[in-house]
């Protein structure tokens, strides 16, 4: 005879699953941070349906692994995002200083050239002969 709730269980567990991979897919994309929605949805079905089965005494195999897969996928998203956000920083502070720098040079060769074209060096050196 089936138990009463393992119906319930395994949606639950599986809907959740669902959730935990699309959390997991998302945890490696560039929006990362949305990984937290999906995640918590599926933690939520995983953990009805873990308590369904362990009540029930139904196992809590499947609603085990719906746990796990989003909790890893919030970790994914939150560890990365740290690791990136400072990336960032340290990327927009180089390329601020690159463009700093071409400022500068840009305005030393300008100055440079202006001292060459009103100077009267290049024609006196010159030696007809």
């Amino acid at each position: 005879m089936k138990k009463s709730g393992n119906g319930i269980k395994i949606t639950l567990a599986v809907t959740g699953l669902f959730f935990g991979t699309i959390a997991l897919i998302i945890a490696f994309l560039p929006l990362r941070m949305f990984a937290f929605v999906p995640g918590a949805v599926a933690l939520i079905f995983g953990l009805a349906s873990w308590l369904i089965g362990r009540n029930k005494n139904l196992g809590v195999g499947l609603p085990r692994v719906t746990v796990i897969v989003p909790i890893i996928a919030m970790l994914i998203a939150g560890f990365s995002q740290v690791i990136f956000r400072n990336k960032i920083e340290k990327d927009t502070e180089f390329i601020q200083k690159i463009e700093e720098t071409s400022v500068d040079v840009q305005n030393d060769l300008d100055e440079a050239l202006d001292e060459a074209l009103n100077s009267d060096s290049l024609t006196t050196d010159i030696d007809p002969e």
